[in-house]
């Protein structure tokens, strides 16, 4: 089955987001920063936008942040092999 990555990015450390992924993904995510969260779902047609509403990330909420699927092709960087492992697993 297909699986979605997303990556959450939180301006500052937000506590309510953080509880409420740990909620929706009990088992599927991965905080690598109170920062920045990755998950997996299996739900390929979720859109960004319903997830930034799910975890409270907008004016309204008080939290700023973006949500973004991630692609496999166009992945790089240098960041905690713990993460790169995670992601490797997850997909």
């Amino acid at each position: 089955m297909e699986k979605t990555v997303y990556l959450i990015v939180l301006e500052k450390e937000t506590p309510s987001c953080e509880e409420k992924i740990s909620t929706l993904w009990p088992d599927d995510h991965y905080i690598s920063s109170n920062k920045m969260v990755a998950f997996v779902s299996d739900d390929t047609s979720t859109l960004t936008r319903e997830i930034k509403d799910k975890i409270g990330i907008g004016a309204e909420h008080g939290a700023a942040g973006f949500v973004t699927k991630l692609s496999a092709t166009a992945l790089s960087g240098y960041w905690d092999s713990l993460f790169w492992e995670w992601l490797e697993n997850a997909r």
